[in-house]
């Protein structure tokens, strides 16, 4: 149960085969012009660091925000879950949580997690959405969203691009296995990939990353993670 460990990329020096400048010229430039405190670019092929660098204040130990990007890490975990048999990507929501019923509940888990499940997050700001409540937990979230949860569409009738569905999945997760989010993220994949600095969580009403100890009980699974440059290169 877990993602298998990759070879990690090797860091020594490599001969020159690939022109960078322009890369580097249009990194550098770009942001500073969004007023940003830095950035930092890792490239690889076959397992081979070919371009590395670092801008403004960012250093290695850099850890940020990595929103969408997200997105791939919690696939990773469901996926990992699928090998072992704990959830069908073809079974309907209902299956797996009753309380979703009618429309709601007939989405696939593989419509869930590809944006064609036909849900959109309720109505009003982020900030009033239950998807943004770090005081739920995930099981509460789902109870909320079978409720509140809006249906622009039939299942499999297109692409509407939110996060509410992928969220209710990892409810999904935490049911079928008994663990929390943070617990099957470490063990199924930031510790077979060698990412110690990668997690999920937000202190609530700020854009600063929680503590290892604070990762919040209802972590986004769209975009709440937060990364380094290299732990994310692990991936």
């Amino acid at each position: 149960g877990g993602v298998a460990a990759a070879k990690p990329a090797e860091r020594h020096p490599v001969a020159p085969a690939y022109d960078f400048s322009a890369v580097t010229a249009y990194m550098d430039a770009g942001y500073k012009s969004r007023g940003y405190p830095g950035a930092s670019m890792l490239v690889a092929k076959d397992s081979r660091v070919i371009y590395e660098r670092y801008f403004g204040d960012y250093t290695p130990a850099t850890q940020v925000q990595i929103a969408s990007s997200t997105k791939w890490l919690s696939a990773a975990v469901i996926m990992s879950l699928v090998d072992d048999g704990k959830i069908d990507l073809d079974a309907k929501l209902s299956h797996y949580l009753p309380q979703f019923t009618g429309k709601k509940g007939e989405p696939t888990i593989r419509q869930m997690f590809s944006h064609t499940s036909g849900m959109l997050e309720p109505p009003g700001p982020p900030g009033a959405r239950a998807g943004w409540d770090y005081s739920l937990t995930m099981q509460q979230y789902a109870d909320r969203m079978a409720q509140d949860v809006v249906m622009a569409g039939d299942p499999g009738s297109g692409i509407r691009y939110a996060s509410v569905s992928m969220q209710i999945v990892g409810a999904i997760a935490e049911k079928v296995t008994g663990k929390s989010w943070a617990e099957l993220f470490r063990a199924r994949v930031a510790d077979p990939c060698d990412m110690p600095h990668t997690f999920y969580g937000r202190t609530p009403g700020t854009t600063q990353p929680a503590t290892l100890k604070e990762t919040t009980r209802n972590p986004m699974l769209a975009g709440g993670a937060y990364s380094t440059l290299h732990d994310y290169a692990h991936f």
